[in-house]
């Protein structure tokens, strides 16, 4: 019997999706790596320039990439020598130019200076049954389980990206020309952690290029003057831009009256041009103003500051990553930049509030791209400051950005919890590859359990399961 095991047929052999077990399909963790360095290029100062990477171990110096801190000894007691074989690593070393303006403070001449950086950094290694070996220990990764593209919470549909972009929908009432009152959606996103309506990163490059962008130049016209048969005009609709009766729109009817998504756009322009900031006098809009991005660039910040509102804008610039782009199944025009993005999700708001978060079908998996989201959040968070300091930062401060050890990765790695040790008994670790999260890094409630709702915790208890064996994922 023993002899004839090797020419036994399983019927049921085929449906084994041997390509979840084996991660075929997952993009090696290098190239993650190298996509979360290329999104530091949101600073305009920054520019990637190449990479080199290599898995040979002579090549490796692990002793210079790895902090070690060990206060209770001597120094001369310290260790001075790590076994490479100890962790299964390759090294990445990254390329970049950074470019600034200075100015000699004796003469008042102000240079263009480049600065290259090199930095080297450690990818840990999986061997070929998919166990990594760090500080001596094999380790093994499980799938996580995410949200395809959108997710949705209270009155927003919400994007994981480099940050979460949260697309909130708000009622405002407007009054037309002849009028009538409506009621109609207007759309903000939160960026550092505030409420921004969505339209005056539109219309930072003026009303013009923003219609154009948002599809709707044809749509809605801005205009200097009513006509006068304007209430018998069966074309168009009319809203006051201003109290004084010198700007107005004109919007096509039909379209008004069949897509949200003009509507909110009607109403998202009426009400930051009608309204102040903070109880305070609107300012008196003209066409001219229509077309001045510093005008509404200002109202971005309670301020009123333009600097300040720079600074918004490069952090909103950001929050679009290459890794994102590639996973979002959507035309190129759609996810090219978080302009094109928001469009897509303010033209879609009403689809996107019915996905159900517990719906498998809305589900994918994924493993070596949460954890360069690891690396990723580490930079938001330096970026962060830098991208606050606006002109003001100097070169010093953007190498502040690359001050971390060389094995941050595996760091991060060890202290999320998203490593499992190996601690099977016999050799039968096949169900093992099958298993799932849905916590996690970019999961729902990621940071705090306690904001998930309260249907979402049922639908996904326990948090780790086992995908089919005969899954088409």
């Amino acid at each position: 019997m023993r002899s004839g095991l090797k020419d036994y047929i399983c019927e049921y052999e085929d449906r084994l999706n041997t390509k979840i077990m084996n991660k075929e399909f997952d993009v090696p963790l290098v190239d993650y790596i190298v996509d979360v360095w290329k999104s530091l290029e949101v600073l305009p100062q920054i520019n990637f320039d190449h990479y080199e990477y290599s898995e040979v171990e002579s090549e490796i110096n692990i002793n210079k990439l790895m902090f070690k801190r060990d206060k209770k000894k001597k120094k001369k007691d310290r260790y001075e020598v790590k076994n490479v074989l100890d962790d299964r690593v390759g090294k990445l070393t990254v390329y970049l130019n950074v470019s600034m303006l200075e100015k000699d403070n004796s003469t008042g001449e102000i240079t263009h200076q480049i600065y290259p950086f090199k930095k080297e950094m450690l990818i840990p290694l999986e061997d070929e049954n998919g166990y990594y070996t760090l500080k001596g220990k094999k380790f093994y990764l499980i799938w996580q389980m995410v949200e395809k593209s959108t997710y949705t919470s209270q009155s927003s549909v919400t994007t994981k990206s480099l940050m979460p972009v949260a697309t909130k929908r708000v009622a405002k009432t407007i009054k037309d020309c002849a009028g009538n009152v409506y009621t109609l959606p207007t759309y903000n996103v939160f960026v550092i952690h505030k409420e921004t309506p969505i339209i005056l990163f539109y219309m930072s490059r003026g009303l013009s290029r923003a219609l154009d962008f948002l599809n709707l130049y044809d749509v809605i016209i801005p205009i200097d003057t009513l006509p006068d048969d304007f209430m018998d005009d069966e074309e168009f609709m009319y809203f006051p831009l201003n109290n004084k009766g010198t700007c107005f729109i004109k919007v096509m009817k039909d379209m008004f009256d069949e897509f949200v998504y003009v509507r909110a756009i009607v109403a998202s322009l009426y009400d930051q041009c009608m309204t102040g900031k903070s109880g305070k006098s609107p300012t008196t809009i003209t066409l001219n103003k229509l077309e001045d991005g510093k005008v509404w660039m200002k109202k971005m910040n309670s301020q009123g500051s333009y600097d300040r509102s720079t600074s918004i804008m490069q952090y909103f610039d950001r929050m679009l990553d290459e890794t994102t782009k590639k996973i979002l199944k959507l035309p190129a025009c759609q996810k090219y930049d978080i302009y094109g993005l928001l469009r897509w999700m303010q033209e879609e708001f009403n689809e996107l509030r019915l996905k159900d978060n517990c719906d498998l079908s809305n589900k994918r998996i994924r493993c070596n791209e949460y954890i360069a989201s690891l690396l990723t959040k580490e930079f938001s968070k330096r970026l962060a400051r830098i991208i606050s300091m606006g002109d003001k930062a100097t070169v010093d401060n953007i190498r502040e950005l690359f001050k971390f050890s060389g094995d941050i990765l595996i760091q991060k790695m060890h202290s999320s919890g998203v490593l499992r040790f190996n601690d099977s008994v016999n050799d039968l670790d096949m169900f093992v590859k099958f298993k799932y999260t849905s916590k996690g890094p970019h999961s729902i409630g990621a940071n705090n359990s306690n904001n998930i709702g309260i249907e979402i915790p049922s639908a996904y208890t326990p948090n780790c399961g086992e995908l089919s064996l005969g899954s088409n994922y």
